[in-house]
């Protein structure tokens, strides 16, 4: 396409698009991008090699399978290494309105790694206090001090009145109001 100068008719028709265009064409394309994102999830587990420790098999290593949980770095990751977008913030926060078509997918997005977080930690596969700062349902005490009334009143200032020494006789001092 050729380039069409300022004075030339039909300019403002080629300004009409300002920026870069998206680079995730439609919601349609991000949801399956991020099916593949969980399907490659779920069939590459954490392989952990652990070691037995007691009984006639003691010293043998064997390898467990264990599941990794959804995130959003994840799937930021992969668009990353297949050059769709660095990351998904502008697409999120939406802040100038550009993305509305994408919140629907968003949101379904964001249930499902919020489920499989919360689920696995609530089995055991995952770390349920990692977990739990990561979903922001960390659990957090409000400490509230009280401050309990003193045993003995201070006087004000002007209530201060000389009172005698220890050991002296007050049966003769003299009471002044």
């Amino acid at each position: 396409m050729e380039k069409i100068k300022q004075y030339e008719p039909g300019y403002w028709e080629s300004r009409k698009k300002r920026g870069k265009p998206k680079k995730l064409e439609s919601p349609q394309v991000l949801w399956e991008l991020a099916c593949e994102y969980f399907q490659s999830v779920d069939d590459n587990p954490f392989r952990k090699q652990e070691i037995v420790k007691g009984g006639w098999l003691a010293g043998t290593v064997f390898s467990t399978e264990n599941i990794r949980p959804y995130t959003w770095n994840g799937l930021e990751n992969m668009l990353f290494e297949r050059d769709i977008v660095v990351n998904l913030t502008d697409y999120r926060m939406n802040t100038k309105g550009n993305y509305d078509a994408y919140s629907k997918v968003l949101r379904a997005i964001d249930k499902i790694l919020f489920d499989q977080k919360f689920s696995g930690a609530a089995v055991g596969a995952f770390d349920p206090r990692i977990i739990a700062m990561e979903l922001g349902l960390t659990n957090k005490q409000e400490l509230k001090v009280i401050e309990e009334q003193p045993l003995f009143r201070e006087l004000p200032e002007s209530d201060n009145k000389e009172l005698p020494a220890s050991g002296t006789d007050v049966s003769d001092a003299e009471i002044v109001d």
